[in-house]
């Protein structure tokens, strides 16, 4: 009896280890997908950082690119500029520099002219300084002694020389074109008394002088050789009276005769 209870319960607990055994094996193969699925999940998420990652970096990347390729653009476009602006420039240059040979060939050609000019310039003139009146030739005694008495010899240029005869005329032109009156002294007929005199120059084609006294009074008119001045007491009182005019002394003006010698 007790071998028979034995041998069945032996007998259940074989059975039951069979059963138990038949259902292990399923339950370790859904375990196993489980936990497959979680790796796949895993490495899903961690793929999905990475990608997620990297999409920000190439978006970061790609703003420094844009950026960068932006800065480099309109360095480009300001040296298109400047490229353009050197090319005008150098046009400009170009221009200018012909400009400027041409006004060097034009001085060139202008002072060739003056070489053959100036000496028969400086001759009038020197020729003309004989026939001014004393104040005007001590006025013009500073150009008048800078032209050479040798044209060969001399330092300076034909220009510097040019501009010394133009100096010269333009004072030249000055005094005939306008009323002076200067303080001098005058030999009297005498030849052997001076007297202070007030002389109105007609420009250079009369002049008359008057003492202070209104007294001693003459005539100077030009000549080949210098100033002739001639005494006429007559007039001394229009002389004194024209002069009080012009320097304003009486007002109004009016009209006074004088003498005048045309040649």
């Amino acid at each position: 009896m007790n071998k028979k209870i034995l041998a069945g319960i032996t007998t259940l607990i074989l059975a039951m280890v069979c059963s138990l055994g038949g259902q292990v094996t399923p339950f370790k193969k859904e375990e196993d997908k489980i936990q497959k699925a979680r790796t796949l999940v895993s490495e899903w998420v961690k793929t999905r950082q990475i990608i997620s990652k990297e999409e920000n970096d190439w978006r970061e990347k790609k703003s420094a690119i844009v950026y960068m390729n932006d800065l480099l653009k309109n360095e480009i476009d300001a040296l298109d500029v400047q490229i353009e602006e050197s090319e005008a420039e150098a046009s400009q240059a170009d221009i200018k520099r012909v400009q400027l040979e041409d006004e060097e060939t034009a001085l060139r050609s202008a002072a060739r002219v003056v070489d053959g000019v100036v000496v028969d310039y400086e001759n009038k003139i020197q020729a003309i300084a004989k026939t001014l009146p004393d104040p005007l030739k001590n006025k013009l005694e500073p150009l008048l002694d800078q032209i050479p008495e040798n044209p060969k010899k001399t330092r300076l240029s034909a220009g510097e020389r040019m501009a010394i005869v133009i100096g010269t005329l333009n004072e030249i032109d000055k005094f005939n074109n306008s009323l002076t009156v200067i303080s001098e002294l005058r030999e009297m007929p005498d030849g052997v008394t001076t007297s202070e005199v007030k002389t109105i120059y007609i420009g250079l084609a009369q002049a008359y002088y008057v003492d202070s006294k209104a007294k001693v009074a003459g005539i100077g008119v030009p000549s080949e050789k210098g100033w002739v001045w001639e005494e006429n007491t007559d007039l001394a009182a229009s002389i004194s009276r024209s002069i009080a005019i012009y320097e304003n002394i009486i007002k109004p003006a009016e009209f006074i005769d004088l003498p005048v010698s045309i040649k």
